[in-house]
């Protein structure tokens, strides 16, 4: 068992907002077999107050891992303890038998002098190589995870209470963006006039955000095309497209969204969804002339200028 002299034992406690956190990082990640993936190991949210007496100045991590799916081939020291100075790198165990890699990191040396870090960053770089598809999760062992501070008065660790986020990892993966529905209002309107159109949208894979492009028509004429940014998986989003229904001939038109497909993606049936009810484009309303709403005025100005001036000799001769 991985074990490091200077690090109090201690387990997690369950996940609270006030503690930092250590975490795997991306949490969930996918590739081929024989592709390599690299994951940070990050520790996020250390304060004064969370991390006494000094913040933090070492850490032991152990993570477990499915030894079938993946093999860890290289372990290195993160950047974030690094800026307290100088730095024991613990050699790594690097188990792909029994599926563990182990590593740990201290201040060095610790002396009166010492002070800690804060805040949040990476611990390590952990490279694994995929050996086959599967899905499986990367955990921290709690027995043998451990954040610590130090206590220079008295030359002894403290152990500073923390939570754990692992990771996952699946091959091959879902991927399928989807429209789930369109809405709009008014649903008759003259030509020349706008409808506000609701498309929402939902990524259906697993995993991965996704980026893609979402457009609107009326019968076969595009109206317009926007894109949404990292969707994140599971997560749904409605985007809104204001259609200028000037020049539109009278009649009823149904409104089709589509979104484009993501690579890979082979469920591609829920990426087009037409409305059932329609917009109704009645005749633009009638409009006066120009030339007859300027004539308009003049003659008002006219009256105007009559009535002002019979009132004034009225006035006058009283």
């Amino acid at each position: 068992m991985f074990n490091v002299a200077v690090m109090l034992a201690m387990r997690d406690v369950s996940m609270a907002s006030e503690q930092p956190t250590a975490s795997v990082d991306p949490n969930a990640v996918s590739a081929a077999p024989g592709e390599f993936v690299t994951l940070n190991v990050t520790v996020a949210d250390l304060t004064a107050e969370n991390s006494q007496p000094l913040g933090l100045c070492g850490w032991q991590v152990n993570i477990t891992f499915n030894p079938a799916i993946l093999n860890v081939s290289a372990v290195a020291e993160g950047p974030f303890l690094e800026q307290a100075g100088g730095t024991w790198w613990l050699p790594p165990v690097l188990d792909n038998e029994n599926g563990f890699v182990a590593m740990g990191d201290s201040i060095f040396p610790l002396d009166e002098s010492t002070q800690g870090v804060y805040g949040s960053g990476v611990l390590a770089n952990v490279t694994f190589q995929v050996i086959d598809e599967g899905q499986m999760e990367l955990n921290f062992d709690s027995d043998t995870t451990k954040l610590r501070s130090y206590d220079s008065g008295t030359g002894t660790p403290v152990p500073i209470s923390h939570s754990t986020v692992g990771g996952a990892f699946k091959y091959p993966i879902l991927r399928d963006v989807a429209v789930s529905g369109v809405s709009f209002s008014p649903t008759s309107v003259p030509a020349g006039g706008t409808v506000s159109i609701d498309v929402a949208v939902k990524n259906e894979g697993d995993f991965l955000a996704e980026s893609f492009d979402v457009g609107v028509s009326y019968g076969s004429t595009p109206i317009e095309t926007k894109s949404i940014t990292a969707l994140a998986h599971g997560a749904s989003e409605t985007v809104n497209f204001n259609w200028d229904t000037s020049g539109i001939a009278e009649g009823s038109y149904t409104i089709t969204a589509v979104v484009a497909t993501v690579p890979d993606e082979t469920e591609t049936t829920d990426n087009t969804f037409q409305s059932v009810d329609v917009v109704t484009i009645t005749a633009p309303q009638p409009t006066l002339p120009m030339e007859l709403v300027i004539g308009g005025i003049i003659v008002i100005a006219v009256v105007g200028v009559v009535a002002f001036l019979l009132m004034k000799r009225r006035s006058a001769k009283a």
